[in-house]
């Protein structure tokens, strides 16, 4: 059973030197790392730290084993079209299987080395997707003391400070023909047949580190898209509505003595 890990890149160093050493480190033999960047905005900052991986002399820094693990990078010519970025990879890579990674997530080192046995028990069930948790953070959220209540997060974030948990992800589809990302913004996964969820634990979840400062400019962009700017709407009107039902339901308990 082998895997494709992909990963679009633009500018995001800060979080592949996190992610690129956790996957050379803890990937399979037989499985690849796909990297796709822009060909007109991915700085030389990332370039020259990606190309330090394609040198096998480090390969006893990466791995005991002397598995030096397959990583393939290829650009691409931004078209306003996620999904078509996306689906690069079916384009690629071989493997049975394809993980598609956003550049600002990682893994944990216990999804990377047990995933095998989910991958075979969801090609014995004949599933040609697999559901992950994912784990979204801020890491400025003290900077931006208003982001909360603005947008209609009150309820949003449990007790470890995690937003929409376990927020399951499609992010591991079989590479078949009929199985392709749809969608210019705010793609999906089509095509799937069936797929297993994985159990929301924190082990087997994608790990999302999220910025504000960084989201209030990649918003700049999402909103030149009238189908983001129009679900942006939508969802910021059902997010009120649900909080001011459960403020008022609070209330209205409290002043009942109720808990």
């Amino acid at each position: 059973m082998s895997i494709c890990y992909y990963i679009p890149v633009k500018d995001e160093l800060e979080y592949l030197e996190k992610s690129i050493p956790n996957l050379f480190t803890n990937v399979g033999e037989d499985d690849m790392i796909l990297i796709s960047i822009d060909k007109d905005k991915t700085p030389i900052s990332v370039r020259n730290y990606l190309s330090t991986f394609e040198d096998e002399e480090d390969i006893a820094w990466f791995r005991e084993d002397g598995v030096y693990p397959i990583m393939k990078i290829v650009e691409f010519e931004w078209c306003d079209d996620f999904s078509a970025l996306k689906n690069l990879a079916f384009e690629y890579t071989d493997k049975e299987w394809i993980f598609q990674l956003d550049a600002d997530e990682n893994l944990t080192e216990t999804l990377i080395q047990q995933i095998n046995p989910f991958l075979e028990t969801a090609k014995g069930e004949g599933w040609d997707g697999i559901m992950i948790p994912r784990i979204n953070t801020y890491s400025d959220l003290e900077d931006y003391p208003d982001f909360i209540e603005d947008n209609y997060l009150h309820f949003a974030f449990n007790d470890r400070g995690w937003m929409h948990w376990p927020e399951y992800c499609l992010r591991i589809y079989r590479n078949l023909d009929y199985i392709r990302w749809v969608g210019e913004i705010h793609e999906s996964i089509q095509g799937c047949k069936a797929h297993l969820q994985i159990e929301p634990s924190e082990e087997y979840a994608i790990l999302h580190e999220k910025s504000i400062s960084k989201q209030l400019i990649s918003d700049e962009y999402y909103n030149t898209f009238e189908h983001h700017r129009n679900l942006h709407q939508q969802n910021l009107e059902n997010r009120k509505r649900i909080v001011e039902a459960k403020l008022e339901s609070i209330r209205f308990n409290s002043e009942q003595g109720l808990e």
